[in-house]
């Protein structure tokens, strides 16, 4: 990726990588590689001055949030119809806002440890969730203000009859 460019619109083809030195600056803000063939994006982490990042419709299966740890600029990032499984939150950057993950594999949340104030907007829609606690949800994100959770696998349980 040339280091001088700003603004990157790849939407729709088939980019598999996307090359990065961790050693040079880049001066990218606004990246969408929406619906091509990426799978490992640990090699985003060089692209520090982001704001926003769109990744959907990918391969990704697994995302570590240390990949995003130093976008502190990272405002807006879109992972939606992907095929994550997993997904640590820990080393997202705080000052994260809207986080979209609509779409994926996720099963349960881990949310031990972590703290995003910023984050307004997440979407869990059409995950495989069966159980969500919305204390956790709310002390790792006290700032959210829309969680849409619609289509997942959630059940209804009942107490037991004595």
């Amino acid at each position: 990726m040339p280091t001088d460019l700003q603004t990157g619109e790849f939407q729709q083809n088939r980019i598999r990588l996307v090359h990065t030195n961790s050693s040079l600056p880049y001066t990218v803000t606004y990246l969408d590689l929406m619906y091509n063939s990426i799978a490992d994006i640990s090699n985003f982490s060089a692209l520090t001055n982001l704001q926003t990042l769109n990744l959907e419709g990918n391969y990704i299966e697994k995302v570590n949030g240390t990949i995003f740890a130093g976008m502190h600029n990272l405002s807006v990032l879109y992972l939606e119809a992907n095929d994550i499984l997993d997904l640590d939150f820990k080393g997202f950057p705080k000052g994260l806002t809207k986080l979209w993950l609509f779409k994926n594999y996720l099963t349960d949340l881990e949310l031990d440890d972590v703290s995003m104030p910023a984050l307004t907007v997440l979407d869990l829609r059409r995950n495989s969730l069966t159980t969500i606690d919305s204390a956790a949800v709310f002390a790792a994100f006290p700032g959210l203000k829309i969680l849409p959770i619609a289509y997942n696998q959630f059940q209804e349980t009942r107490p037991s009859a004595s």
